[in-house]
């Protein structure tokens, strides 16, 4: 069975920051995040915000919210998308 690091490392690009950074700052503030700590998934081309967690999540349930949501969305680019 995969597991969080697993699914994180085929499909998505991991970025970590504590809020006390510029970076971090930068971001609770543009995805006007509210609790923490936050897991988000991003479309790395129009910087949308796709998916939120909020909050302490066990890995179990983690890997089976991320699992649903690759199972479901699509991570392609969108020009590789079909019309």
């Amino acid at each position: 069975m995969p597991t969080v690091q697993d699914i994180i490392r085929q499909h998505f690009v991991f970025w970590q920051q504590y809020v006390s950074t510029p970076q971090g700052q930068t971001f609770v503030n543009f995805y006007q995040v509210q609790t923490k700590p936050v897991v988000m998934i991003l479309d790395a081309e129009t910087k949308t915000k796709l998916k939120e967690w909020t909050g302490f999540i066990e890995p179990d349930l983690l890997l089976d919210h991320v699992t649903a949501f690759v199972g479901t969305a699509s991570l392609l680019p969108r020009a590789a998308l079909p019309c």
